[in-house]
């Protein structure tokens, strides 16, 4: 009783700590090429799949399309260095809407022509943060992607989606 009585105390003072570690440490799972989360992730959502022919369907077409674009980078490095490019543009472009959106946030207004209130600045800022979350999350897409920065990375992901599809083919051949 006394251990809990602790650990209540030890969360009652650091519970920000732990939290901020938690979703750190999933985000920098979520970097790495053979991923926990996204392996589980995948793992369930086949899991899932597994209960009706229209799911199997679906999750095998989503399969393929994932298996033809690791095909892309495997035969050229060029799509993948294009795929990086898209993800800088849309960080930039994130970015740059962003800081025009907290600049505005900051921005009086012309006095006599246009005044902007406290409620409309905040708006702005409010905008703001949403274009710079969205920046935050087309960076982690982009940093998934590009972590398939060899032939070896993309060869691996690549049997490993492979055997995913002959699995739930296998499944889908034996519900019919």
């Amino acid at each position: 009783m006394r251990f809990l009585a602790g650990v209540r105390i030890f969360w009652d003072r650091h519970w920000l700590e732990i939290v901020l570690a938690l979703v750190f440490a999933a985000i920098m799972d979520s970097l790495r090429v053979g991923s926990l989360a996204r392996t589980g992730i995948r793992h369930i959502k086949n899991r899932i799949a597994e209960h009706s022919v229209k799911r199997l369907r679906e999750r095998i077409q989503v399969l393929e399309r994932y298996k033809s674009v690791l095909e892309k980078y495997l035969s050229s490095d060029k799509a993948l260095y294009l795929a990086a490019l898209r993800i800088v543009i849309g960080i930039l472009l994130c970015m740059c809407v962003g800081e025009m959106l907290l600049i505005f946030g900051t921005f009086k207004g012309l006095p006599r022509l246009a005044p902007l209130n406290e409620a409309a600045q905040a708006l702005f800022v409010a905008y703001s943060v949403v274009f710079f979350a969205i920046g935050i999350i087309i960076v982690m897409h982009g940093a998934r992607i590009t972590s398939l920065d060899s032939q070896t990375k993309i060869s691996e992901t690549f049997a490993k989606v492979e055997g995913e599809i002959s699995e739930l083919t296998a499944k889908l051949d034996a519900k019919k």
